[in-house]
């Protein structure tokens, strides 16, 4: 049967990367997901909230990626302090709007979703009745491999995954979010949601993969969370780290520090990430 949404023959989809660091992931995570969505955009933060511009790398990829017909739109700003994450989101949702998709997600460029997983959710979106859905997340520890073994199997924080593009749509601050929704990706306007089940789709969060995780928290808007006394002796650990040293914490209570476990997937890093192979 065939699904119609607003009189069209077929659901467009679209997808919206906020990108400030972690370009190494960047290549790999739009040829991963780019047949799952007819448009995808890339919003470019060109400066961070700590005032570090752009790289000339992170440049040239996108350009690349660009003229390969990857990516259909680029679009450059200076987010204002200290709302970056929540107006880059905000851009992004315009262009899903402004390109007349059906659905989208907004993502950052270190989330990735089995194949399967995005065909899934697609199926339960055919009931039409549901605006938004939600899925759980794993993070990861310095590769594509090895997953924290925190709060049981999955994390707790709930994230948006597949929503209907909807005029009005908005992030902002919600009194009746979603529970457990990280805060920058509320939206005003509370949607018919369902939380899908983990078995059949969650978000593999390549949290602390990077090839230089310092560039990483030099883009971060805030630090309050993380303990600044033992910073350097967590980045240390991380650069040396070798699988069976277990995870370390950079949070201020410490509970990142956890055994991590070796998590099977069909979703490789190839192209301009290779820290893992340098081990």
């Amino acid at each position: 049967m065939i699904h119609v949404i607003n009189n069209k023959m077929k659901t467009k989809y679209g997808l919206s990367y906020i990108v400030a660091d972690s370009e190494e992931l960047l290549e790999d995570a739009i040829n991963h997901h780019r047949q799952h969505f007819d448009y995808i955009s890339v919003v470019l933060t060109t400066e961070t909230y700590h005032g570090i511009k752009t790289s000339q790398r992170c440049i040239d990829i996108l350009n690349k990626l660009k003229s390969e017909n990857l990516i259909d739109e680029i679009i450059k700003t200076k987010p204002p302090a200290p709302l970056v994450g929540r107006h880059c989101r905000n851009i992004a949702l315009k262009s899903l709007q402004n390109s007349g998709c059906d659905y989208g997600l907004v993502s950052d460029v270190d989330e990735f979703y089995e194949h399967g997983q995005i065909n899934r959710v697609k199926e339960i979106l055919k009931d039409t009745s549901i605006d938004m859905t939600y899925v759980y997340l794993k993070h990861y520890w310095a590769d594509e491999v090895y997953a924290f073994e925190d709060h049981g199997k999955y994390n707790e924080t709930l994230v948006p995954f597949i929503f209907k593009v909807i005029g009005d749509l908005t992030y902002g601050t919600c009194s009746e979010a979603v529970p457990y929704v990280d805060p920058t990706r509320t939206f005003i306007k509370v949607l018919n949601w369902k939380l899908i089940d983990p078995t059949d789709c969650y978000m593999h969060h390549f949290w602390m993969v990077r090839s230089d995780i310092r560039e990483k928290f030099q883009h971060r808007c805030n630090m309050s969370g993380w303990d600044i006394n033992t910073f350097e002796d967590n980045i240390k650990y991380w650069e040396e780290w070798k699988p069976g040293m277990g995870g370390s914490g950079f949070y201020k209570s410490g509970v990142q520090v956890q055994p991590l476990y070796k998590q099977h997937h069909s979703i490789k890093l190839n192209k301009f990430y290779n820290y893992a192979r340098r081990r």
